[in-house]
């Protein structure tokens, strides 16, 4: 381990961005860089050293490189990135500003071995957080991009965990939050499709029965692409078991009676069917001769009489492209056998694109085989997570390894004894070639004719189906009954956190089923409203029933405080009109006080929404990890009703001050004047 100091900080530190410095350029005496051994680079702390000095540049260094030994190098120095920029704002912070930031600057500046107390680096961590995560604060990363803004406090997470096992400050405090992306494509699932479409609606459920809905919704639409997939699997399987019999016929001539009959055959008699009446052929054995003449000329034989009198007489009888199923595997059972694998094993593209023909791993166990994977990831070869096929099929739902052994005897005839068609086992070829392909070009193509196939079925019909959707709609039939169990999934999809394990289970559904309880919610608030104005809502032509069931609505939401003026009132005339009923009469609510039933809009109450707002969603997603059932029964209507407070703000007399509300609370949040509330 190697480094160079410097002394002068004009010449040694830049207010730019992280990525300013060249960490390939020798920057000469005025700089302080460190290596790991075996990485091809070294790592500048030159922007640090002027605030926290040679000794805590040394202790950093010695403790990044013993955790990043084992790792490559371009994995290692995105986290140091991080870190470096992290402690930089650190110490801009503290050298300006009394707090955490200024205790943790002054420690390690002045004190070896010193660790942060726990109080002041979770402040200091927070504080990080909140910068990476507003969009308008550019001082720890320039983009704007979501996506790249969760990565950078993902990596700036990994990096702090490698410090903290290295005794550089207290463990168990990451940052925390994440944004939500919505330029970017969520992980979706088939039912979510549905839903988008209009096609599944949650209209009246509660939370419980939407994701109970959502769920049956997904497993129908997952079960129909199989039942689809393999009907085309399966046509083309029927075909080649009735070809095998076709050509096995005993009184069919052999490859070289033909051959030599068609060599004294005119191309004219050839397409008569001349030389069928030589040998006496009936119409099934004319069919079985051909096949086997599309077969022959398919495993790399060659006739003396060329093949353009074959097709003369083969043509007739069967043209190659309608042939080809009854001896080997087509393109659309290609496609199919491929899906079906991949929905059976829950798992990525690339790993089942790369299956060995023999893909078993030991011996079966509790009805799963396991499979040899590789994952790629650019020039590097490194092992999958666990991949698994089912072996017990049911009627109209063959298991993953029966598929795959399906798919084996398709594609014998296009195996040779070595060589890549022989150890892979995804090949195919185009009807009427002989070149064997052994990579999947052009999945994309197929798969969309499949949809194109598929287009007027009433479920899965015209829908954006891709194979990530199909994969994340795979892990949530994995659960029941709308209950996430995210570490076995999290455990199946071979993720390393349950945030990643959110994205393909349940995001989307989530967020319809919050959509859908921000509109219940509005509907509610309407509700309570038109209590006390009964005449009113009949000059609008209101049904006494409608009006009472809309009001039981609103009650039922928890939203009586927003009743305003004379609701005890209108809940007796409710209770005691005649289109009431004893099942249907109503409890007196316990209203609030009146100055308590109505929104006022303050600086204080803004700010006190938005920070409500803020915290609901940065701890909704660690609290669909730990307790789902309390999130969708509790979390969900109370963060529906922020949000729809903050709606019915952002698109009212008010949305300028609010807007400039919730600026302000993310920019105090940033430099830690305000903290987030803690809920449960």
């Amino acid at each position: 381990m190697l480094w160079r100091l410097g002394a002068t900080f004009d010449a040694i530190y830049d207010f730019g961005e992280v990525n300013v410095i060249d960490d390939d350029l020798d920057m000469g005496p005025s700089t302080f860089v460190f290596h790991v051994p075996g990485h091809r680079r070294g790592y500048h702390l030159t922007q640090l050293l002027p605030y926290f000095g040679t000794q805590f540049c040394e202790r950093l260094a010695e403790a990044w490189s013993g955790a990043a030994v084992f790792e490559g190098y371009e994995t290692s120095y995105n986290y140091f990135q991080a870190v470096r920029r992290a402690f930089l704002l650190i110490a801009l912070t503290g050298a300006i500003r009394e707090g955490a930031e200024q205790r943790i600057l002054e420690g390690f500046r002045d004190k070896s071995g010193w660790t942060p107390s726990p109080k002041d680096w979770e402040q200091a961590v927070v504080n990080l957080s909140a910068t990476i995560l507003n969009p308008q604060d550019d001082s720890f990363i320039a983009s704007q991009n979501r996506a790249s803004r969760n990565k950078k406090l993902e990596s700036l997470r990994i990096g702090f965990r490698w410090l903290s096992n290295a005794k550089f400050f207290p463990t168990d405090i990451d940052p925390q939050g994440r944004l939500e992306d919505r330029d970017s494509a969520p992980s979706k699932c088939l039912a979510t499709l549905s839903y988008e479409a209009g096609r599944l609606d949650l209209t009246g459920l509660t939370g419980s029965e939407a994701a109970d809905a959502f769920m049956k919704r997904n497993t129908e639409m997952l079960e129909e692409v199989r039942r689809c997939l393999w009907s085309e699997l399966e046509h083309n399987f029927n075909l080649f078991k009735l070809g095998q019999q076709l050509m096995e016929q005993d009184e069919l001539p052999k490859i070289e009676e033909i051959d030599q009959l068609l060599m004294a055959t005119s191309r004219k008699d050839c397409a008569l069917g001349k030389p069928f009446v030589h040998f006496a052929l009936t119409d099934i054995q004319r069919r079985g001769t051909v096949l086997r003449l599309y077969r022959h000329r398919a495993s790399g034989g060659s006739f003396e009489c060329g093949y353009e009198k074959i097709i003369k007489l083969a043509g007739p009888i069967i043209l190659h492209v309608e042939a080809q199923p009854y001896f080997e595997a087509t393109t659309e059972a290609l496609n199919a056998a491929f899906h079906l694998v991949l929905i059976d094993a829950v798992a990525n593209v690339q790993p089942i694109e790369d299956l060995p023909f023999d893909l078993r791993l030991g011996p079966p166990r509790n009805n799963k085989q396991q499979m040899r994977s590789v994952k790629n990831r650019g020039r590097k070869r490194i092992r999958s997570q666990q991949l698994y096929l089912t072996k017990r099929s049911a009627p109209g739902r063959p298991s993953g390894v029966d598929i795959v052994e399906i798919w084996k005897s398709l594609t014998s005839v296009m195996r040779a004894s070595e060589g890549p068609t022989a150890t892979r086992l995804w090949v195919w070829r185009r009807a009427g070639t002989l070149k064997i392909n052994t990579t999947l070009a052009t999945s994309h193509d197929r798969w969309d004719a499949f949809l194109k196939r598929h287009e007027d079925n009433p479920l899965i019909g015209k829908l954006p189906i891709t194979r990530q959707i199909l994969r994340t709609a795979a892990a949530n039939s994995q659960s029941s009954n709308g209950e996430f169990d995210l570490r076995m999934i999290t455990a199946k999809l071979g993720h390393s956190s349950s945030s990643t394990t959110f994205e393909y289970l349940s995001e989307s559904a989530i967020r319809a089923l919050l959509v859908n309880k921000i509109r219940i919610f509005s509907d509610s608030w309407e509700s309570i409203g038109m209590l006390g104005i009964d005449e009113a809502a009949r000059l609008l032509g209101v049904p006494d029933h409608e009006l009472y069931r809309r009001r039981q609505l609103g009650l039922e939401n928890g939203l009586a405080f927003a009743a305003p003026s004379g609701s005890e009132e209108a809940i007796d005339t409710i209770e005691g009109s005649e289109n009431s009923s004893p099942s249907e009469s109503i409890d007196e609510p316990e209203l609030l006080a009146n100055e308590a039933r109505i929104f006022t809009v303050t600086a204080e109450s803004l700010t006190a929404l938005v920070l409500a707002h803020r915290a609901l969603r940065a701890q909704s997603e660690q609290m669909l990890f730990t307790n789902p059932g309390r999130f969708i029964r509790t979390w969900m209507p109370w963060l529906a009703i922020v949000e729809g407070y903050c709606d019915k703000l952002a698109n009212s007399g008010y949305r300028v001050k609010f807007r400039k509300t919730s600026q302000q609370v993310d920019k105090q949040i940033g430099f830690g004047e305000l903290s987030l509330p803690a809920l449960w």
